[in-house]
């Protein structure tokens, strides 16, 4: 494939999405870099961004995708994906193969099936020879059980399409899966085998199945439960990584056909190895993050849509010694930590995003804790479906409520 060299300032870049964490973090990457930005969301509250030089309102999923669909004739130099429904509505639209490939981030259709489905990608994985934790699955309740029986380790039984952990179940003794209740578990399903380590995350940029960036990270706390978005991690230099993870990010993007952001999450063993149990083909909160350890992507963004070089990333020991450095995410953090400024977290809020920063963090973290409180009430009395229907809503009535306290504060 032609690599298309793109000048910043000349060619914009489109951003399409709702989740707030990962369109201004991506935003920010992209702003930096010289490039005009132009987002279609639902999230009301962007409209109000410095950074976004045209924003789209999205009354919905069918609406973005009409819209984006319009936009697709623009002289955009990428088209950034920022939700996973997303990623999955386009690939199983009936728009045309040409138009699928300016918006999803693989270089072809044929392996795009693992595009937000966590059974196409341990299957894609493991016929790369890529390592990744045995798995079964599972299509309906009574496979899941059965499932379970070829294991004598603690499990995961997670929904095929899922993120931020919603929905995953820990088994820790597989051997009485008869007194298990599935009944009501979103099927199919992927049982995978827990492997005990240390929880990895990885932000890789690829172009053409090669790697235009990436930051390694240890992930050290979460929200919503031990599994959910993670709002605590510890950052090491690039150039301090084994030298085995850039050849198997390498092997990773040429089994993905990647080409945009790669959101990876593998475990660690005390042995070393990696196993690789996620691969979100869209950017996340964290994306930049490491231009506090002087490794600053944006420089190697620019570099890339200027000449279409990607860089070799060499590891020195000097570097590897290196003990890291810990990074909270400012829109995922408590109040009490933001009051208390624990883990410096003021420090890592955009503040040239003052008026929408404000408006976010004023209502996101009240309504964090009122709906994850509500979510588990929910979930217990009504069931899976009903709290994501309540979910969908409240999400929309949040947005809404911060562009209005924008508003007021500007």
């Amino acid at each position: 494939m032609t690599v298309k060299l793109i000048p910043p300032a000349e060619t914009a870049i489109l951003l399409v999405g709702d989740r707030l964490d990962n369109v201004m973090a991506v935003l920010g990457l992209f702003h930096a870099a010289g490039f005009p930005v132009d987002v279609i969301s639902g999230a009301a509250v962007l409209r109000l961004s410095r950074r976004i030089r045209r924003f789209t309102y999205s009354r919905g999923p069918s609406d973005t995708l009409q819209i984006l669909r319009r936009t697709l004739g623009d002289a955009y130099g990428s088209i950034v994906l920022c939700d996973d429904t997303l990623l999955r509505d386009v690939r199983d639209s009936a728009w045309d193969d040409d138009e699928k490939l300016q918006v999803l981030p693989v270089n072809g259709l044929k392996n795009a099936g693992h595009l937000f489905s966590k059974i196409a990608l341990s299957r894609r994985l493991q016929d790369a020879g890529i390592r990744t934790p045995a798995y079964r699955v599972a299509h309906d309740p009574a496979g899941i059980v059965n499932a379970l029986r070829d294991f004598d380790c603690p499990v995961f039984v997670k929904p095929d399409a899922s993120a931020g952990g919603f929905g995953l179940r820990l088994v820790e003794t597989p051997a009485r899966a008869d007194e298990a209740d599935f009944s009501t578990f979103r099927c199919p399903a992927l049982v995978q085998e827990k492997v005990e380590g240390r929880l990895v995350a990885v932000e890789v940029y690829y172009r053409n199945a090669r790697i235009v960036f990436f930051a390694r990270s240890e992930i050290l706390a979460c929200i919503h439960g031990p599994y959910g978005p993670s709002s605590l991690r510890r950052y090491y230099p690039s150039a301090g990584v084994d030298a085995r993870l850039v050849e198997e990010l390498t092997a990773l993007g040429r089994a993905l056909d990647a080409n945009g952001f790669a959101n990876v999450t593998l475990i660690e063993t005390v042995s070393g190895e990696h196993y690789y149990i996620e691969a979100d083909m869209r950017p996340n909160g964290w994306v930049g993050v490491t231009r506090i350890l002087g490794d600053d992507p944006v420089d190697r963004v620019r570099d890339y849509f200027r000449s279409g070089r990607t860089q070799d990333y060499q590891v020195f020991a000097d570097a590897a010694r290196s003990p890291g450095i810990t990074v909270p995410h400012f829109n995922r953090a408590s109040l009490y930590q933001m009051l208390l400024n624990r883990h410096d977290v003021w420090a890592f809020v955009p503040w040239n995003e003052s008026v929408t920063l404000l408006a976010i963090l004023t209502i996101s973290a009240a309504g964090r804790q009122i709906g994850h409180t509500a979510g588990r009430l929910i979930r217990r009395v009504l069931g899976e479906r009903a709290y994501w229907r309540v979910r969908q809503v409240y999400r929309h009535i949040l947005q809404g409520l911060m562009l209005r306290v924008a508003l007021l504060i500007r």
